[in-house]
């Protein structure tokens, strides 16, 4: 303390919470060091940095205002904690006059002028309001990392709000037609369009055809029943996810990370912000942080089972396996997804190499002839590390049969045919495909040299 200030002793501090990814820590040390020095322009951005990281954007929109006078360059990023806390608040047209005469990159300007067109939208000026998604859908090459689903989506929920049941369905038929794999947040949203505009067995069709397994059909149907209104927050939070994707594809997401946590504060039931946000935590090794985010999900929104899946992820993270099994266990007990739970399971068990408790699993999960090919894997991998070659062999030209064209399932089966020093041609031969599907794979390179050896090509 005779050399350094508190102010700068709690800066370190921040800085050491940042460097270990600790975004809460770094912010609560950040707000210490400006009590002792309020008006340091160099500890206001570092502060005003960890609170966008940490999602305390109503303190970080507090900083912004000082930060104003200092901003040179019109950057928008001060202002984002100010334009979001005021949709929050429904002010729409305070939000849109923050970002009027602002220099803005690629991924602020789609934002900007989706915020613009409901900005006219809620006064009531339709031709306005899809004047600009037109302009930005007709700009569209001017733009790196934009597709145009996001444009389009948000033009769907426009029409919607003005009720143009017309032009909505000539829309869907646009966006299902143009977009084969439409990401399940867009195919909830049109079949809630189309089950509330009278087209319900449209929308039931919408959902067989397009929900992934991982969402639960039935607790969609409910929820899209229960909710006939996308509200302009909602809309705008789907906005700002997408924008944190155009920014990932651009700086990676850990420079998204707070426009992600600006969409979840945006609008608190956009659970696939969330389950974003939990993959970048969990990414940073933050499980425990991760798991609080998770827990605050309810478990039987139409994300089940996908969330006791994540669920299960963070306690393995964690160490708690014991929280893992009964996890699946009770994911298990639900008809509906016994056979995704027990495929989990064993490939929680391989992971865990408890192999003999994998096998079984796999035994019983071939007893149903519709099955995933992925139990054919760990069915081989159990065997393999058991060391049970009486029927490991034949496990591994199953799969390479069921499961033909995929570089690590080759390079599998090639390496063990060729340690085992049986079909030494077909290993050599499985794992150079696997190669020229996966160049620079160190592990597919490696068995590539095994096998030469075994061969004597030394």
């Amino acid at each position: 303390s005779k050399y350094f200030s508190r102010a700068y002793g709690n800066y370190l501090s921040s800085l050491n919470a940042q460097n270990a990814l600790d975004f809460i820590a770094a912010a609560d040390y950040a707000i210490e060091s400006l009590k002792e020095d309020s008006s340091n322009i160099f500890l206001l951005k570092h502060s005003f940095k960890m609170l966008l990281y940490s999602g305390q954007f109503e303190k970080a929109a507090e900083i912004s205002s000082k930060l104003e006078f200092f901003n040179e360059n019109n950057e928008f990023l001060n202002l984002w904690p100010a334009i979001i806390f005021e949709l929050k608040q429904n002010d729409f047209s305070t939000a849109n006059e923050l970002v009027e005469g602002l220099n803005l990159e690629e991924y602020e300007q789609f934002f900007s002028l989706i915020l613009k067109s409901w900005h006219f939208a809620i006064l009531g000026q339709k031709a306005k309001s899809i004047s600009l998604i037109e302009k930005l859908k007709n700009n569209i090459n001017n733009y790196e990392n934009i597709s145009f689903v996001q444009i389009e989506i948000q033009k769907l929920y426009i029409l919607y709000y003005f009720e143009k049941y017309d032009e909505l369905e000539i829309l869907i038929n646009q966006i299902l037609r143009e977009n084969a794999n439409l990401q399940p947040k867009y195919i909830v949203s049109i079949a809630q369009i189309l089950f509330h505009t009278g087209r319900k067995n449209i929308a039931i069709e919408v959902l067989r055809k397009f929900l992934p397994e991982n969402y639960s059909f039935d607790l969609t149907i409910l929820y899209i029943k229960e909710n006939n209104i996308i509200s302009p927050k909602h809309a705008l939070s789907i906005a700002l996810e997408d924008t944190s994707s155009i920014i990932a594809k651009k700086r990676g997401w850990l420079r998204a990370f707070p426009i992600l946590r600006m969409s979840s504060y945006l609008y608190e039931f956009n659970i696939n912000s969330k389950l974003l946000i939990i993959s970048i935590l969990q990414s940073m090794e933050r499980y425990e942080e991760a798991l609080t985010v998770l827990n605050g999900i309810d478990d039987y929104s139409f994300y089940f089972p996908l969330i006791l899946v994540e669920k299960s992820y963070l306690y393995e993270d964690l160490g708690k396996n014991d929280e893992v099994v009964d996890i699946l266990v009770e994911l298990k007990s639900n008809p509906n997804y016994k056979k995704l739970a027990m495929l989990k399971l064993s490939n929680f068990y391989i992971r865990n190499q408890l192999y003999s408790e994998a096998l079984s699993i796999c035994d019983k999960l071939l007893l149903d002839e519709n099955q995933d090919s992925e139990v054919f894997y760990y069915r081989a991998l159990a065997l393999v590390n058991m060391k049970r070659w009486d029927i490991a062999i034949e496990s591994l030209d199953i799969l390479i049969e069921k499961i033909p064209n995929n570089p690590t399932v080759m390079n599998f089966v090639g390496y063990t045919y060729v340690d085992q020093n049986i079909k030494l041609q077909k290993g050599l031969s499985l794992i150079k495909k696997a190669i020229e599907l996966d160049p620079n794979n160190g592990f597919f390179i490696d068995s590539l040299g095994w096998a030469y050896y075994r061969m004597g090509e030394y």
